[in-house]
C-alpha cells in the first residue's frame, strides 16, 4: 500500500503480522534485539498487540505490550 507524506512523496507501508512463539513471550532480550534492529531504518516500526501499540525503537515500550506466546503481534512499517 502506498502512502502520501506533506511534502507530496509516496512511501510504502508494510504490515506484517507474528505469533510469539517463545514460552516466556517477548521479554527483555528479545525486544533490545528488535529495538535494536528498528533504530537503523528510516521507515517508522510500529507494533501492535492486545490492544496496545509500541513503537519499534523502544525497548520498554515493546515490553508494555506485555506479549505472551500464542499474542499475535502486528508490525506496521512505513517509510522508505
Amino acid at each position: 500500500m502506498y502512502n502520501k507524506n506533506e511534502q507530496g512523496e509516496y512511501f510504502y507501508m508494510i504490515k506484517l503480522k507474528y505469533v510469539v512463539e517463545s514460552p516466556d513471550g517477548i521479554h527483555a532480550r528479545p525486544a533490545a534485539l528488535l529495538a535494536n534492529s528498528c533504530v537503523n531504518y528510516k521507515s517508522s516500526v510500529t507494533l501492535l498487540c492486545n490492544g496496545k501499540k509500541a513503537e519499534g525503537n523502544n525497548v520498554l515500550s515493546i515490553l508494555a505490550l506485555g506479549a505472551n506466546k500464542g499474542d499475535e503481534v502486528e508490525f506496521v512499517i512505513d517509510g522508505e
